[in-house]
């Protein structure tokens, strides 16, 4: 469970366990916000994590979730 309360799926692969599901954290583990970068140029210049939605549509991040 991440700090936001989402548990993910995983799938065993021989040895090796792996996320079957994109994370939907929007906070560090300290709690932190985790920015939303709405703009294409502003990802360039990043110098810490950020997180966008696909088209910037949040509508879609429920769609998403959903599919996995």
């Amino acid at each position: 469970m991440d700090i936001d309360g989402y548990t993910y799926k995983t799938v065993k692969i021989g040895s090796q366990w792996w996320m079957a599901e994109n994370l939907k954290v929007t906070h560090y583990c300290n709690g932190e916000e985790i920015p939303n970068v709405l703009e294409i140029k502003t990802w360039a210049g990043l110098r810490t994590g950020a997180y966008c939605n696909y088209n910037n549509d949040v509508d879609q991040v429920a769609v998403l979730w959903q599919v996995v």
